[in-house]
C-alpha cells in the first residue's frame, strides 16, 4: 500500500489591519471542498467572510488587546 502525498498548506496573509478589524486572504488549493477557519487555535471553525468557497476572512468587533491567531 503507497501513503498519499500530503497536499500544501495554503499561505496566508494579513492583507489589511485596522484598529477594529484584520482581513487575512490565502492561496487557494486545488480539490478542496471549501474551506473553514477558526480563530480560537481550532476550538471552534467558521465559514470564511467571504464563503465557504472563498479565499478571503476578516475578523472584526476587536479590542486594542485582543491577539489573533489564524
Amino acid at each position: 500500500m503507497e501513503a498519499r502525498k500530503r497536499k500544501e498548506a495554503p499561505t496566508v496573509s494579513c492583507t489589511s489591519n485596522f484598529p477594529t478589524s484584520i482581513d487575512f486572504s490565502w492561496s487557494s488549493i486545488t480539490a478542496h471542498s471549501g474551506y473553514q477557519v477558526s480563530i480560537d487555535s481550532g476550538v471552534t471553525w467558521l465559514t470564511p467572510s467571504s464563503g465557504g468557497q472563498g479565499t478571503e476572512h476578516k475578523v472584526t468587533e476587536l479590542k486594542p488587546q485582543d491577539s489573533i491567531t489564524f
